[in-house]
């Protein structure tokens, strides 16, 4: 648990993740629309990257899967993977939201749906 001074800082970290996540995961999708599976790698690996830093080990894992399907070129049905992000996205956000809310006292930000 962070401590008061660790707080804003940590505050800092879930906020950037919540403002930076849409595009995140519109790299993603334009990578697949794309069939670009180095900008694929690129884009799932920034996003895991940093939900495995804070913790949102689903959506890391999920990313790190993606990343290594990419590297490899079997990444599955482009639906499929956009499915399975938005869905572990939208879970990592709310969750995150939260937290950010509780750190600073507040009752938690509003998180836009994905997409």
């Amino acid at each position: 648990s962070a401590g008061p001074e660790e707080r804003p800082e940590v505050r800092l970290l879930l906020d950037r993740f919540l403002d930076e996540a849409p595009a995140g995961q519109a790299a993603v999708e334009a990578a697949l629309e794309d069939g670009d599976d180095d900008a694929l790698a690129t884009a799932v690996a920034r996003l895991g990257g940093t939900a495995a830093h804070l913790g949102a080990a689903p959506l890391a894992r999920l990313c790190e899967d993606l990343d290594d399907r990419a590297r490899t070129g079997s990444v599955p049905a482009a639906t499929a993977v956009r499915a399975a992000l938005r869905r572990e996205l939208t879970v990592t956000c709310r969750v995150l939201a939260a937290l950010a809310g509780q750190l600073s006292g507040a009752a938690g930000r509003p998180v836009p749906p994905p997409g």
